[in-house]
């Protein structure tokens, strides 16, 4: 007799239990997630993800061109002409502030330093004519390459 109202207290108890672990987890379920979020949250949360992989990626890039413009900048050698070696130096000032600038975000910076780049850039195409043949195709692959970063650059930005 004792053993079986042990029993019978047992399974009371242990009704009461599942009972009231069946009903707080059903009301976590129903209240937590599923009212509180919407469809359109869900793909407005989807599309902001995109958008930041997106902007990820161009910052990516970005850089890739930004390193690859300062090592350039860096490899450009000394030339006999001293006023081709000043503008160089100025074109090398001029760049740098431009990447300066585009990692500042700074759109005023960045359009004043590209106005001042491409006068620098005229002017050694001006003055690379007084470069000997081997001085002047050397300058020639340095601009190219610069050109060419600075114009991936201001695609993507």
């Amino acid at each position: 007799m004792k053993n079986r109202s042990f029993t019978i207290s047992f399974f009371i108890a242990l009704a009461f239990c599942f009972t009231t672990i069946s009903c707080s987890v059903e009301t976590l379920s129903s209240a937590g997630v599923f009212e509180k979020q919407q469809p359109s949250k869900l793909i407005a949360s989807n599309s902001y993800l995109a958008n930041s992989a997106n902007n990820l990626d161009v910052s990516v890039q970005q850089s890739k061109y930004m390193a690859s413009l300062t090592n350039v900048l860096n490899e450009i050698p000394l030339f006999k002409n001293k006023g081709v070696n000043k503008e160089v130096s100025r074109l090398k000032n001029t760049v740098k502030s431009y990447v300066y600038a585009l990692k500042d975000n700074d759109s005023k910076q960045i359009e004043n330093t590209y106005q001042d780049y491409i006068e620098v850039f005229k002017n050694l195409q001006n003055l690379k004519k007084d470069l000997n043949s081997d001085e002047e195709q050397l300058l020639d692959v340095y601009l190219t390459r610069i050109k060419a970063n600075i114009n991936s650059l201001e695609y993507l930005s």
